[in-house]
């Protein structure tokens, strides 16, 4: 079973920011890794960033991936071309580092349509966080919770 919430999602026991078939981070109490697709993925502990920030496509309504997928597939039925807006676009995360230097890459999507901003919002403070209160990175250590918590299912 996968928990999501917007570019958040819970996979094998471990929180992922973004789509685990495409660019992706795992946040672990201990570090973020970034798993690029068909590259090496790369390590960095919460203790050595300054901040860490996402930029995802982002919209009010609450089920953007639903609306989308069902729009799409009514458009790609009348023009009979299924392959219209297949590729949902990448997000960014930017990492910047406590010696200054600041890393983008890019996070892949889950969907086209971008994501609920409620979902972006809490993502984001929840990097915010996770930098800047060591104590609060035990949180990802149970991200079924984390989840349910952020969804506000609680």
């Amino acid at each position: 079973m996968v928990t999501r919430f917007g570019p958040l999602d819970v996979r094998n026991g471990l929180l992922k920011l973004g789509d685990d078939d495409g660019h992706h981070a795992v946040l672990t109490p201990q570090a973020l890794i970034y798993r690029p697709v068909g590259q090496e993925e790369s390590s960095i502990e919460w203790d050595d960033l300054d901040a860490a920030t996402v930029r995802f496509s982002h919209t009010r309504i609450r089920w953007p991936g639903l609306l989308t997928t069902l729009g799409v597939g009514a458009l790609a039925s009348l023009a009979g071309d299924w392959g219209i807006g297949s590729d949902p676009e990448n997000g960014e995360l930017t990492l910047t580092l406590r010696d200054g230097q600041v890393v983008t890459v890019p996070v892949t999507c889950h969907h086209i349509g971008g994501y609920w901003i409620r979902s972006v919002e809490a993502t984001s403070a929840l990097l915010t966080r996770l930098v800047g209160s060591p104590e609060s990175r035990e949180l990802v250590a149970n991200p079924e919770r984390l989840i349910t918590v952020l969804t506000g299912k609680h």
